[in-house]
């Protein structure tokens, strides 16, 4: 194998592996967005479940599928306004 050649089959093992790094990086990242996006919306769950303990006795209480629908909306709500803050 002439020295070009080795030089080639180099770069190609490295592009190789700095795909794979990339790729496992990028997976890495989701999985720690998933895990924060999660984490976030459990301890929102509580507060709000929390409020509603203690909030006006004069209020009907809201259902665990209520709290979840409202959490939910601010969650999007404020992704949409990460995204257009880009």
């Amino acid at each position: 194998m002439s020295f070009i050649e080795e030089r080639q089959e180099q770069a190609r093992q490295e592009e190789i592996y700095l795909n794979e790094t990339e790729e496992e990086l990028r997976m890495i990242l989701e999985l720690t967005i998933h895990r924060d996006r999660e984490a976030n919306f459990n301890e929102q769950r509580g507060h709000a479940a929390e409020e509603l303990t203690t909030g006006d006795s004069n209020d009907p209480p809201l259902s665990e599928v209520a709290i979840e629908e409202m959490i939910r909306a601010q969650l999007t709500l404020g992704m949409r306004m990460t995204v257009y803050l880009r």
